[in-house]
């Protein structure tokens, strides 16, 4: 089986530009008979600039 691993460079920034953050994914990938696939990834905040925005109180509440 082959394998290989992946670097992603990624910047993530707002709406308003109110909050930036920036960092890198690495990803395992695994060819199987269907094509390449993620066998395991995470996830490295490097910097942020900002206040975070905050998650609304209710996300997720049942209606």
């Amino acid at each position: 089986m082959d394998t290989e691993v992946m670097r992603h460079q990624l910047q993530y920034l707002t709406d308003r530009e109110v909050f930036v953050s920036a960092g890198h994914a690495d990803s395992e990938l695994v060819r199987t008979a269907d094509g390449w696939r993620i066998a395991a990834s995470s996830l490295r905040l490097v910097w942020t600039r900002g206040t975070p925005p905050r998650v609304p109180a209710n996300r997720g509440a049942q209606t």
